[in-house]
């Protein structure tokens, strides 16, 4: 929850051509919710798992893993990463 009260949620998309994770907002206690888009666009439905924190000062940190691409030795490569968000409200 942000400092406005607005709900920030963010999960993995698994809509056609949307692979990765998105984020939506909800003003309503969660009743309704509005698309915000795409925070990270994966090669597969294979990622994402967001997890979210909102700080005191209004930043809200979101850990995630990307899909498993294949490297040029064939290895597959898949990274944690962490996005930081600023709450405007």
């Amino acid at each position: 929850r942000l400092r406005s009260g607005v709900l920030l949620c963010a999960y993995r998309d698994r809509r056609d051509g949307h692979a990765g994770m998105s984020c939506a907002a909800s003003s309503d206690g969660g009743l309704t919710w509005t698309g915000l888009g795409h925070l990270y666009r994966g090669a597969n439905w294979d990622c994402a798992y967001p997890s979210m924190v909102a700080l005191s000062d209004g930043r809200v940190l979101c850990a995630y893993y990307t899909a498993a691409e294949e490297t040029e030795s064939g290895a597959l490569n898949c990274e944690i990463r962490l996005l930081q968000l600023e709450d405007l409200t």
